[in-house]
């Protein structure tokens, strides 16, 4: 839930940051005005609220990043810190209604949505709404939030109760779009999206580094930790001049500098280059009908 704006007074008028991040303004009988007044913009309060506004919408995607990392590189976290970082509303906008885990001898253990955390004598405790819609507590000194791919058969249930309960999470953990590597696979790499052209590197290039993908040596890299482990997923995507033609090449996987077999290639690894690579192929060039 928004909390009550906070009004600063900037001579005849008050300022404040709306829900959406935009500064607004009242006149002193506390009515709403459509827009701040140009001369109340060239005051000190005006540029110390944007600055603080500048800050904080840094600290929301910093701290949105953080928790991203959470669940891409699998790594265990504290209990105790989300109890201090609660209390910070960017912290707690990323962390509401994401599922989180425990590990019981290697095996993950779903507990569910987490909606509060509480302090006590005791330590910190994990309100969730669990798999069968009821509230509980999780006591552990540490939890993870599961990449979608590790969730299996239990994915299309949890996305259809959290529509059904009207949960918002603030980045893609349930819709992220997720492969399950088929068994028995054979070769080092896919081939799947080697027809997809593009006029000029610079635009399949350009397309990787906006959704967060590294470009080196002429691949798009998706880097990954699983299981401590640290992956590359790479798609070959082409270099030299960057207005020349390309074409994308095979989807691998590499650690330690070696390619990997598909067949020894973890879960998430598999999951996020499969991503990487479909994000980029939808940007392939489109023949028209009627061109040859």
């Amino acid at each position: 839930m928004p909390q009550a704006a906070q009004w600063i007074p900037s001579g005849d008028y008050q300022l404040s940051i709306g829900d959406d991040g935009k500064i607004i303004a009242r006149n002193k009988a506390g009515k709403p005005l459509k827009s701040v007044p140009a001369k109340v913009k060239k005051a000190d309060a005006y540029l110390e609220l944007d600055q603080l506004r500048d800050f904080l919408a840094r600290h929301d995607i910093e701290a949105g990043a953080q928790v991203q990392r959470w669940l891409l590189d699998g790594l265990p976290v504290p209990a105790a810190l989300i109890g201090e970082l609660w209390a910070d509303t960017a912290w707690r906008s990323w962390l509401t209604d994401l599922v989180i885990a425990t590990e019981d001898d290697g095996a993950l253990q779903l507990h569910g949505f987490l909606r509060e955390v509480t302090k006590t004598d005791a330590g910190v405790q994990l309100g969730v709404v669990d798999l069968d819609g009821e509230s509980d507590t999780v006591d552990a000194a540490q939890v993870r939030i599961p990449h979608p791919v590790l969730f299996g058969d239990d994915l299309d249930e949890l996305r259809e109760f959290a529509v059904d309960l009207g949960l918002t999470q603030g980045f893609d953990q349930l819709q992220r779009q997720v492969f399950a590597r088929p068994e028995n696979l054979a070769g080092k790499g896919v081939d799947t999206f080697t027809d997809a052209e593009f006029d000029e590197i610079r635009f399949v290039a350009g397309r990787a580094k906006t959704h967060g993908f590294a470009v080196q040596g002429g691949y798009a890299v998706c880097r990954i930790i699983e299981n401590g482990l640290r992956y590359q997923a790479r798609i070959w995507i082409g270099e030299g001049a960057p207005e020349a033609m390309t074409m994308l090449g095979e989807l691998i996987w590499v650690h330690d500098d070696v390619t990997l077999a598909l067949s020894d290639v973890p879960p998430v690894a598999y999951s996020e280059g499969m991503r990487m690579a479909t994000i980029l192929y939808a940007g392939r060039k489109i023949e028209k009908d009627g061109d040859q």
